[in-house]
């Protein structure tokens, strides 16, 4: 159990550290963004080193989704995450990544909770 709480953390940095990117001035003007995103991301978890290699060279929100193919647990918490290029879609209503990807980690800890009782 605490393999898969780990690996899903580790996922959950990786998309972070991809998704936060896209869009942020600081990262476009770098000419080795690819580098730096690979530096930020965990050397572990589900989506290391297969997806990990393709995920740090995305620059849209949609190409992401594209390359989370076959990880149907990703692809459901990126399904309705605002479009970081398209700033007008923030608002107050729309749940974030970090919410998204709180509540899956929340039932997972609870999970893991559970089968120790």
């Amino acid at each position: 159990m605490m393999t898969d709480l780990l690996k899903f953390e580790a996922d959950t940095i990786t998309l972070q550290v991809i998704y936060n990117s896209i869009g942020n001035r600081e990262f476009a003007q770098l000419s080795d963004i690819d580098a730096k995103r690979k530096n930020l991301c965990p050397k572990m978890g589900y989506l290391y080193p297969d997806y990990t290699d393709h995920l740090i060279k995305t620059r849209n929100l949609e190409s992401l989704r594209e390359e989370l193919k076959g990880q149907t647990l990703y692809q459901k918490m990126l399904k309705d995450v605002p479009d970081p290029l398209k700033g007008e879609e923030f608002d107050d209503l729309a749940k974030s990544l970090d919410d998204i990807m709180m509540e899956v980690e929340l039932k997972k800890y609870s999970m893991a909770f559970d089968q120790q009782c």
